[in-house]
């Protein structure tokens, strides 16, 4: 019964953020979720509701880190239609294959990459990623 109601409160959340395609995204973030804790679709529809409703309490200075395989990448602004993700590279040829992993991550889970912003300075690299 919760998870109805929990589906149909991320329904509409999802609507409201990615219009026509919110179903199709948040089915996607659904089996997603079942995969990675292996789950049940209830639970992972609970998961899902509990990160939405924390991300609202906290506002949109929350930073949410994305671990992928021991690549940690932070999403630092999640808009209505953009994202974007810092990605700190220390060595650039021996970490350039993180970037190819997080951009794999992020086209498969998050939507498409339309930028990625590079920097240069003198103590760190990064990447900053931008999709919608």
């Amino acid at each position: 019964m919760f998870s109805n109601n929990f589906y149909n409160k991320l329904l509409k959340e999802y609507t409201t953020k990615f219009g026509d395609k919110g179903r199709e995204i948040l089915e996607k973030h659904i089996v997603n979720l079942m995969r990675e804790y292996l789950c049940k679709r209830d639970e992972a529809i609970r998961l899902l509701y509990e990160e939405i409703e924390k991300r609202k309490i906290i506002g949109k200075e929350y930073i949410k880190v994305i671990e992928i395989n021991g690549i940690k990448a932070y999403l630092k602004y999640d808009g209505n239609y953009y994202g974007i993700i810092y990605l700190p590279i220390t060595e650039f040829e021996n970490e350039l294959h993180y970037l190819g992993k997080l951009l794999d991550f992020i086209e498969k889970n998050l939507g498409n990459v339309v930028l990625i912003v590079p920097n240069v300075g003198f103590s760190s690299l990064y990447a900053c990623i931008c999709f919608i």
